[in-house]
């Protein structure tokens, strides 16, 4: 048992506060965008005009890879492949290994509805019109990812973890940024993107220790 899950109970306090927060975060974006909040579509077009004007082949090629890189499906590959990986050694135990590809897969499922359920247009100058945009499934992914890996490391007896984990991170923030830069999302779908995917993981690390015990 690793010290990330031997918390007092000011850290679990926090880590209430945490979760409440990234769901109220998120509901309130969710509201602005559904109602079309002024403010925020200004903002959002900003930003949007701000990257368009300043795009350039080298960035354009450079992002696109990124973006790539970060598409759901190989995200989901990603975390499914490692943890059947630590699995196979014996790493990890059954009851975690579930929890891995549980959430990863739900939390695919969830901004999938949410897309089709707000319908919220792309940019104006977004090469993809037969989608929707908020949230960013790219982000929720890479973000979901992030987090999962987070846990799974500290299950595991492995050198260069923090390492790791600030690759990824670094990874998954570029990710973000090449949505917004390529005229995909605007700011707030990627926002929305992260918040959804840190309240869906630890709201299904907590679920999952109710329903099956203490596994981690």
């Amino acid at each position: 048992m690793t010290n990330f899950f031997k918390t007092s109970p000011s850290t679990k306090q926090l880590a209430f506060i945490s979760l409440f927060l990234s769901l109220f975060i998120f509901c309130c974006l969710s509201l602005l965008v559904i109602f079309k909040c002024p403010f925020l579509i200004s903002f959002d077009k900003n930003v949007s005009d701000f990257f368009f004007l300043r795009q350039n082949y080298l960035m354009i090629d450079l992002l696109s890879f990124f973006s790539f890189a970060g598409r759901p499906v190989l995200m989901i590959l990603f975390i499914s492949l490692l943890t059947v990986y630590f699995y196979c050694r014996a790493a990890i135990s059954e009851k975690r290994f579930f929890f891995f590809i549980l959430t990863i897969f739900s939390g695919n499922f969830v901004w999938i509805f949410i897309k089709e359920l707000i319908k919220r247009q792309r940019p104006e100058h977004s090469f993809l019109k037969n989608s929707f945009s908020f949230p960013s499934g790219h982000s929720t992914d890479v973000f979901i990812v992030l987090f999962l890996l987070v846990i799974l490391l500290e299950t595991v007896n492995l050198k260069w973890k923090k390492t790791i984990i600030l690759a990824f991170l670094l990874f998954s923030l570029v990710v973000a940024f090449s949505r917004i830069y390529l005229q995909v999302h605007y700011l707030s779908d990627v926002a929305a993107g992260f918040f959804l995917a840190y309240f869906w993981v630890f709201a299904s690390f907590k679920i999952y220790k109710i329903i099956f015990g203490p596994c981690f």
